[in-house]
């Protein structure tokens, strides 16, 4: 049987997956696979394709060797546990089956028919928001109560700005450091809360279906916290859009950030800006150039929004 494969620059094709694995995609799907698709968007370095079976049917397949990327097999490890725990929703694509042999770890979920919302639009941004707001309804209390919890992952526990290597710092960080580190203080405290939240709200893991629903993919980082997380995680990704919304006018719009003190919500700014500026730093083996890329773009985005915020 002809099969066709397209892979995307930087990603592995179906055809170069074991044997083992491709089985079990066609024992899930109950089809061979015909046509498999390399997807180009987002930074991991494993399989990501979209299959078409002989009979028709279609999935979303993702997996990645241990021994090519730890950490990336790590997030796949976690977000089939997510997947396994949540509800099915109108949020989320619908999970098929998980895969792990100890070496290669995989999820086959459904392939989403859908855009993603770049650039970004006023309009787009309220309709991700409204199917934001509709989730934390859903997703509070947390349905995964075993999922981490935010105020004790490392992202929001470190003091960034304490990291920062000095001279590489823009000079009105350098002249108020110390009140970003003040400011950093106050976020485990603050991002305490009840709330499923995805974490990773940005717009290579957004998908705006033909229907007018949207649809979140990519739950490697669930945890549970405050209600108001992805909204402000969401203005941040349109903030390093680069486009002319009013990110600080989509604050006070949005039901989950509006009535939030707003010195707590510079500070969750604030680390997240200094995460990113401090991961943008090669690091090692495992570091993934694009990542690095994106990381810096995102601390230049949020710094600059950042000093704005607090007139610094």
């Amino acid at each position: 049987m002809l099969v066709q494969m397209v892979e995307a620059s930087g990603r592995p094709g179906y055809q170069r997956a074991p044997r083992q694995l491709q089985d079990w995609v066609e024992r899930e799907l109950g089809s061979p696979v015909v046509s498999a698709t390399s997807q180009p968007g987002g930074f991991s370095p494993g399989l990501a394709a979209r299959l078409v079976t002989a009979d028709g049917s279609r999935a979303f397949v993702k997996a990645i060797a241990t021994s090519r990327h730890a950490a990336t097999a790590a997030l796949h490890r976690y977000e089939c546990q997510a997947m396994l725990a949540i509800p099915p929703g109108p949020a989320l694509p619908r999970l098929y089956a998980t895969y792990d042999d100890g070496e290669w770890v995989g999820l086959l979920l459904e392939d989403v028919e859908g855009r993603h919302p770049v650039p970004w639009t006023l309009a787009d941004a309220h309709r991700v928001v409204t199917a934001i707001d509709l989730r934390v309804s859903a997703f509070t209390p947390s349905p995964w109560p075993e999922a981490q919890r935010l105020e004790d992952a490392p992202r929001i526990r470190t003091s960034w700005w304490s990291q920062a290597t000095e001279d590489l710092l823009p000079s009105w960080v350098r002249a108020h450091r110390r009140q970003l580190i003040a400011l950093e203080e106050r976020v485990p405290a603050a991002v305490r809360g009840q709330t499923l939240c995805h974490r990773d709200v940005l717009a290579e893991n957004i998908l705006l279906t033909p229907a007018g629903g949207v649809v979140f993919v990519d739950w490697a980082w669930a945890s549970q916290g405050a209600a108001w997380i992805d909204t402000l995680n969401l203005i941040c990704g349109v903030a390093m859009d680069g486009t002319d919304i009013d990110v600080d006018g989509l604050i006070s719009a949005c039901p989950q950030t509006r009535d939030i003190e707003p010195e707590l919500l510079t500070a969750y700014l604030a680390n997240s800006a200094g995460s990113a500026y401090v991961k943008a730093q090669p690091s090692g083996p495992e570091d993934i150039p694009a990542l690095l890329a994106w990381r810096k773009r995102r601390a230049t985005a949020l710094l600059d929004w950042l000093q704005r915020r607090t007139g610094w």
